[in-house]
This record gives C-alpha cells, sequence and structure tokens, in this order.
C-alpha cells in the first residue's frame, strides 16, 4: 500500500491492483450511483471498468485517484483530485462506500488529508468541489470546511476554498465521546 497522507484514523493511498474489484463493485452498485448522481446506470462490463482503471493508475494524467483506508487497513471509500478543467484550481470529491464507516467522521478525516495534499504536497492555492443538493452530508462538510459556493444559483454547486481561509478555519474534528 503506497500511504500518500495519513492521520490517526485514515489513509490516502494509490490506487491499488489488488483492490481492483471492490472498486468493480462499487462503481456498479445501483445504490452508490443513486446517492452519488441521483440516477442509475447499467452495469459496466469488467472488461470496460478494466481499461477505465488503468488509465485512473497512470502517473501522467490531470487527475490523481486514492483510496482511503482505515488506519486498521480495510477499504472504506476513493477520492480524487482532478485539475483538468483549471490546473490552478482542482476540482476535489470522495466517497465513502462503505457505508458502515459513516457517521463516524471518517469523511471529515479524509476530506482533511485530501486537503493537506492539494495544500502541502501540490502548493494549490484554492480548490474547487461540486455538491447536488441530494447529497446533503457533502454539502454540510464543504460548508463546515470553509468552502464558499461560487455558484449559489446553480444546480450542482460548485465551492472554492483557499489556502488561506483553510488554514484559518482548520476543520474540527468530530467528537468520539459525550462529555461527562
Amino acid at each position: 500500500m503506497n500511504v500518500v497522507a495519513r492521520d490517526s484514523r485514515v489513509l490516502l493511498t494509490t490506487l491499488n491492483w489488488d483492490n481492483f474489484y471492490q472498486h468493480y463493485q462499487w462503481s456498479n452498485s445501483p445504490v452508490l450511483q443513486q446517492e452519488e448522481m441521483a440516477t442509475t446506470f447499467p452495469r459496466e462490463p469488467v472488461y470496460a471498468f478494466k481499461q477505465r482503471f488503468e488509465a485512473m493508475m497512470q502517473p501522467d494524467r490531470d487527475a490523481r485517484d486514492f483510496e482511503i483506508h482505515t488506519v486498521a487497513g480495510a477499504l472504506i471509500g476513493v477520492a480524487y483530485i482532478d485539475w483538468q478543467a483549471d490546473p490552478a484550481r482542482p476540482c476535489i470529491g470522495l466517497t465513502l462506500c462503505d457505508t458502515t464507516c459513516r457517521g463516524q467522521g471518517l469523511g471529515r478525516a479524509s476530506l482533511q488529508l485530501l486537503l493537506k495534499v492539494c495544500f502541502s504536497h501540490h502548493s494549490f492555492d484554492h480548490v474547487s468541489a461540486v455538491a447536488h443538493p441530494f447529497q446533503r452530508a457533502w454539502l454540510r462538510l464543504l460548508r463546515q470546511t470553509g468552502f464558499k459556493a461560487s455558484t449559489p444559483e446553480a444546480s450542482p454547486t460548485s465551492f472554492l476554498l483557499s489556502r488561506e481561509t483553510h488554514a484559518r478555519h482548520p476543520l474540527p474534528s468530530r467528537m468520539t465521546a459525550k462529555a461527562a
């Protein structure tokens, strides 16, 4: 596992061939498709997904795809940084595909690591994200992180976060236990 960034709860790693079939299952999951895009698509043949997965692993692309793992090693989701449309303001995104891991602050921790990669490793000054109205958890997380809507009337909504705003307003950690 090639770790790109880590914290005490999650790891961001490069894509791993050993996880190909898990990615294939997630990509073809009607439940995840509905959550992410409010629609479902026909099942993608394995050979077509294999070609897409191979392309995603190429180092010279205008995007980077990552796996999200717990520190114990369990693969729980995916993330990306895509600077193809605007090299100065890459678009980021993530999905916790293992639905049993949601609501535990792992998405928040994953977003923190993704922003660390953007602002520290790649030295971007701004990052963007896109959210649809039905992606309530993603919208909430973006707003809590300091992202500001750059197209508030549009659907989907585009959001922007600067390095300075992120440095001034770090994402608070999720409380893991109630105060006694």
